[in-house]
């Protein structure tokens, strides 16, 4: 991401931290999938799986840069899973 992008230090800097967010927040969810971690454990790793994908695209298209289409298509599977979801999370699991 760094040399010839035409971003500021800060902001390669920032897009860096925050796409090893979202790939941390990914392994939490892969990890949550397995016992013994409950139900309950998986939404709120989606959850912040969502929340950290949600501010990296906002951050790429703060900084004019497109956003890929995995995170685009998985940024929609998991607003629909939360969608789906009613409050006390027992759907849509």
């Amino acid at each position: 991401m760094a040399g010839n992008s035409g971003l500021p230090h800060h902001s390669v800097q920032a897009l860096a931290h925050l796409v090893s967010v979202v790939r941390q927040a990914r392994v939490v969810v892969e990890d949550c999938r397995s016992a013994p971690h409950t139900q309950q454990d998986l939404v709120q790793a989606r959850g912040d799986l969502l929340a950290a994908m949600q501010e990296y695209a906002g951050a790429l298209r703060d900084n004019n840069l497109p956003v890929p289409p995995r995170l685009r298509d998985e940024l929609r599977l998991y607003l629909d899973l939360n969608r789906s979801r009613p409050v006390d999370g027992r759907r849509g699991l």
